[in-house]
């Protein structure tokens, strides 16, 4: 599957990837399905799409495949590279990639596919909708509409893993807010939510998070609330788990757990470090001087990480240093900083990155643009 990384094109196509809408339609003309998700036979079938014209005018309409994918979130990613376009061009086989459809007019398009067996194929189908003959001189309009493909052969293995599970309050009295991210460890796509049991003085409960499609080798973020009856002051903690799918889903060996704790009724005790200030301001030498003012708005006693990274034009660290924060109080702030060593860095642009951490997440960031010279730096904020 393809990397988060490259030329990906987030999705400003007119849908979305885990949109399950019967038909996509853009330029009068109907794509049936929005998706083509289906179980493929040895001899390759698909269902194939149908493309309609609904319009007075005729059209053309441009077939391609490209890379895809999503992000945490399910916003879909899109590689049109030439890398991306060949990936599957060997194993998905359109029957025509140019198609002239003339008023109201209906044309079937069948696909191909070889996946192997217990394996998934994922492209994605970008089709380029023209007008023929109406558009005025210099000027075209050209709609484009994506068509998420995903195409299993049986049998097929489900595997899914869990992390990254948290709790969160955004005010005392408010719902606890649940967050956590499933991964697809199997070779084929699966919809998979999260069961949280939650347990506590007097409380056993759980909520259950909704599902969401995740494509193999990538991971999709689950959230939910949790509204008890009642919350009393204590030690808590949260398990959760992926929630079967399939009959062949095999649940993770181990859930993932977080502990919390509730100070008052209905308020979570909670540390929330931040950035009140970070500032890049002078060099030495062969280093950057960095500083940082951190903050706790939380309602206890913190611990927390700064991590500052130095990044060249080529994405390299060339720069690294990491602070330990305790004791920071609730309402009261930290200054932290110091020099930064660039290894004998030559003149020229950088980004300096600082990520502060919390229980094993970045919970803030900051990104400044330098220009480092032995003699000035200057920071954009």
């Amino acid at each position: 599957m393809m990397r988060q990384t490259g030329l990906l094109v987030r999705a400003l196509l007119l849908m979305a990837l885990i949109l399950t809408t019967s038909s996509m339609s853009q330029g009068g003309v109907i794509i049936a399905p929005a998706r083509l998700e289906a179980v493929v036979g040895p001899d390759g079938n698909t269902p194939g799409l149908r493309l309609l014209n609904t319009g007075s005018e005729a059209v053309t309409v441009s077939l391609s495949l490209a890379d895809g994918g999503h992000d945490l979130d399910g916003a879909p990613l899109f590689d049109e590279s030439a890398a991306g376009r060949e990936r599957w061009a060997n194993r998905v086989f359109l029957e025509r990639t140019e198609v002239f459809l003339g008023p109201q007019e209906s044309v079937p398009v069948k696909i191909r596919a070889l996946p192997e067996a217990g394996r998934g194929l994922y492209p994605v189908i970008m089709a380029e909708i023209r007008s023929v003959g109406s558009s005025v001189v210099g000027v075209e309009t050209v709609a484009r509409v994506a068509v998420p493909v995903l195409l299993t052969r049986l049998p097929a293995k489900h595997a899914v893993s869990a992390f990254g599970l948290t709790v969160m309050q955004e005010t005392a009295g408010g719902p606890l807010l649940i967050e956590g991210i499933l991964r697809n460890e199997g070779d084929v796509h699966v919809r998979t939510g999260a069961r949280i049991a939650i347990e506590g003085p007097g409380i056993e409960d759980e909520v259950l998070l909704n599902p969401v499609t995740v494509l193999p080798g990538l991971a999709r973020r689950v959230r939910g609330q949790w509204r008890p009856d009642s919350l009393p002051p204590g030690d808590y903690v949260a398990h959760m788990v992926p929630t079967r799918s399939h009959p062949d889903f095999h649940d993770p060996d181990d859930a993932v757990s977080v502990s919390f704790g509730v100070l008052k009724p209905y308020e979570l005790a909670l540390a929330k470090p931040c950035f009140e200030q970070f500032d890049v301001r002078r060099s030495i030498e062969s280093a950057l001087a960095v500083e940082a003012l951190i903050g706790n708005r939380g309602n206890v006693t913190e611990q927390a990480g700064l991590e500052i990274n130095v990044i060249d034009q080529t994405g390299d660290v060339i720069g690294h240093r990491y602070w330990e924060l305790s004791g920071v109080n609730p309402g009261t702030a930290r200054a932290v900083g110091g020099d930064i060593p660039l290894n004998g860095s030559p003149p020229g642009e950088y980004l300096v990155k600082a990520s502060l951490w919390h229980n094993g997440h970045e919970v803030a960031e900051e990104i400044r643009s330098v220009h480092f010279d032995p003699s000035q730096v200057v920071a954009d904020g």
